[in-house]
């Protein structure tokens, strides 16, 4: 039986599902994506993995996530049961249009986007891509790709990925779990890093390896328009904080969240911490809600546009998707050290939210109050 740290049981996971994509349009040896589903209503999330993972890396996600929404965790091609891409190197833009591709296939007009390593430089691009498309958009572990790396750097890169995976994804499991998580990762945490990196295809893993080779997210960040969330753990050291600094800094209104002792791994799997901020940053939610005095749930929120900040002029009013935890309900997340896109410290303003949050924090204006 799969555990929590805590002690409690890990929540099952949705079955496998299948869509048929059009394999000729996109690229694909075949037209087969797999996915797991879970929830339903107005709202549609879209969850994806890292280089290294698949959907089952979503497990304490989902559930949270599904009790307000439709939420899809997708198998990007060539990963667990989806059809790989015929190109050995494929694009960015590739698996863009593959999400999108899916979403058609499901009948989802617009999702908002959790994207995690990987995923979250297809997320991004996906955002830049396809605009209409993506509500919100939360970057976990934020990737830019390689392209921005010296030449040496990106081929050391890939041959260090080609070897991990040449003999097979237990080989990767047992080389590689260690980078993705901070020091002192409780065991069980570690065992479900390694069980995801069991799963990966070498072809899969390479074929996305040559698109992040190619690809620097920057190139698309300034087109993206969806109001943005950029979360690190601040042991990540696959993308170090500098690499998601850079990303909000680049996308118009981000906000940047950095989340103490958590390593790559930890936003998708470390369920109450890195998991449960994302949650209650995107989706009006904890990974597991924690009633202070009843009441209510907050309702999903609505997508006004993200806290904008500037040395002459204060963020506008923070929208309700950024802050959806009204005192004496819901408990604030651990920890977490959020700032504005640019250099201007988020400070405590709970007048602007129509509910009352006492850790949410606001860009003041010069010379104002802090």
């Amino acid at each position: 039986m799969i555990r929590h740290p805590d002690g409690s049981e890990a929540p099952p996971l949705p079955e496998t599902r299948f869509a048929e994509l059009d394999a000729a349009a996109l690229g694909m040896e075949h037209g087969r994506i797999s996915f797991m589903e879970s929830g339903e209503g107005p709202e549609a999330v879209l969850l994806m993995h890292g280089i290294g993972s698949n959907a089952t890396g979503w497990r304490f996600v989902l559930p949270a996530l599904a009790r307000r929404a439709r939420v899809i965790a997708w198998n990007a091609p060539g990963y667990w049961l989806s059809a790989d891409f015929a190109a050995e190197a494929p694009a960015a833009t590739d698996y863009a249009r593959a999400a999108v591709a899916l979403l058609d296939a499901l009948g989802i007009g617009r999702a908002h986007v959790v994207g995690s390593s990987f995923g979250s430089m297809v997320g991004a691009v996906m955002a830049a891509e396809h605009p209409s498309r993506v509500g919100r958009l939360a970057l976990l572990g934020a990737s830019r790709g390689q392209r921005w790396k010296p030449a040496a750097e990106r081929a050391r890169m890939l041959a260090m990925r080609e070897e991990s995976v040449a003999e097979g994804g237990m080989a990767l499991a047992r080389k590689r779990w260690s980078n993705l998580v901070a020091p002192g990762t409780p065991d069980v945490v570690a065992e479900w890093v390694r069980g995801s990196l069991a799963a990966t295809h070498a072809k899969g893993l390479m074929r996305s390896a040559r698109a992040s080779d190619a690809t620097d997210t920057l190139d698309f960040a300034p087109r993206i328009a969806a109001p943005t969330l950029v979360l690190v753990g601040g042991e990540d050291r696959v993308n170090p904080p500098e690499v998601s600094r850079a990303l909000a800094e680049a996308i118009p209104g981000a906000v940047l969240a950095v989340q103490p002792g958590v390593g790559q791994a930890g936003g998708p799997r470390r369920h109450g911490r890195a998991a449960g901020t994302p949650l209650l940053l995107i989706a009006g939610s904890g990974a597991r809600p924690l009633p202070l005095r009843g009441g209510p749930e907050p309702a999903l929120p609505d997508s006004r546009g993200p806290p904008r900040c500037s040395p002459d002029a204060s963020c506008s009013p923070p929208p309700s998707w950024l802050v959806p935890v009204p005192a004496g309900h819901w408990r604030s997340p651990p920890g977490l050290t959020a700032r504005c896109g640019s250099s201007c410290p988020i400070r405590p303003a709970a007048a602007w939210m129509p509910w009352r949050a006492p850790w949410l924090t606001a860009c003041p204006r010069r010379g104002g109050r802090r």
